[in-house]
């Protein structure tokens, strides 16, 4: 028998001893800990996890928020200010007009809603009502014919040359 080459060794070796290819990167811990010998490999990947958890606030933003709250009043309770203030009054304070005023209001109303109330579900109609389902169907180029108009699947008009 024909000695291997260092190649033919590789190939050989791998054969006998199959490697188990795994992504790391890609795999959920949760997937990884159901894999064979997942117990090692979901420690594996939770060890290369870096950074905060997801959702976490960030240090440095959750500082800048505290200080700026410590010097500042929240802009929130100027939204809220802004819009419950008697419209006229709003005006006089401001010199304008009681439609800018009222305008003003309803600009800060709208910021402020999303911290108060979820926002509404978007509703999505999906019986198909209404709908019309439009085909025009067109001869070949250069033969003459002309072109079949169906709408929901009846014929409405045909443009062929019959005559």
């Amino acid at each position: 028998m024909a000695e291997l080459t260092a190649v033919g060794k590789v190939v050989a070796e791998a054969v006998e001893q199959p490697a188990r290819a795994v992504q790391l990167p890609l795999l959920p811990v949760e997937v990884a800990a159901e894999l064979p010998g997942g117990v090692e490999l979901g420690a594996a990947i939770e060890a290369r996890r870096r950074g905060r958890p997801p959702g976490s606030v960030n240090r440095a933003t959750a500082e800048w928020r505290d200080w700026l709250l410590r010097r500042y009043r929240s802009p929130l309770e100027a939204l809220a200010e802004t819009y419950s203030r008697p419209v006229d009054v709003l005006a006089a304070e401001l010199r304008c007009t009681l439609l800018e005023a009222m305008q003003l209001q309803q600009r800060a109303a709208i910021e402020l809603a999303p911290y108060l109330h979820g926002k509404a579900a978007v509703e999505v109609n999906l019986t198909g009502r209404g709908l019309v389902g439009l085909t025009i169907v067109t001869g070949q180029a250069g033969d003459g014919a002309g072109g079949d108009l169906v709408i929901d699947g009846t014929l409405v008009e045909n443009q062929g040359d019959d005559a």
